[in-house]
């Protein structure tokens, strides 16, 4: 194959070589486990539903959702910090993006979720 290219095979290994390298460290992410794992289950479901039905969510949301389920369940060392919030959508795969369409804040449904959702943040 160095002779196909006109250059010296050691040339050739180390093209190779630096290549593969290159595509190992493209690929060997960091995989965050996730410590409160019923935590990320419940707000995985919540969220999903809120897609949905095409209710918007945010990040205080989120972290508002995690803090009300972390006071019924009882975990004492959770923050729902920018960190976690961060962390918690590389995991999940989420991206905010706005929702567009008339019906995507308008359904009586997702006023009331939403409403809901604010006055408890307020709190």
């Amino acid at each position: 194959m160095a002779k196909t290219f006109g250059i010296p095979a050691s040339t050739l290994s180390t093209i190779i070589l630096k290549k593969i390298v290159d595509d190992y460290k493209k690929g060997a992410k960091k995989i965050q486990k996730c410590t409160f794992e019923d935590l990320d289950d419940c707000l995985t479901v919540w969220f999903e539903q809120c897609r949905e039905q095409r209710i918007p969510v945010s990040g205080v949301m989120l972290q508002e959702k995690a803090t009300q389920h972390v006071k019924k369940v009882g975990h004492d060392n959770f923050k729902a910090s920018t960190g976690w919030l961060d962390s918690f959508k590389c995991r999940k795969g989420i991206v905010f993006r706005k929702i567009c369409g008339e019906s995507a804040a308008s359904s009586p449904l997702s006023q009331k979720i939403l409403t809901q959702s604010t006055s408890s943040m307020r709190k």
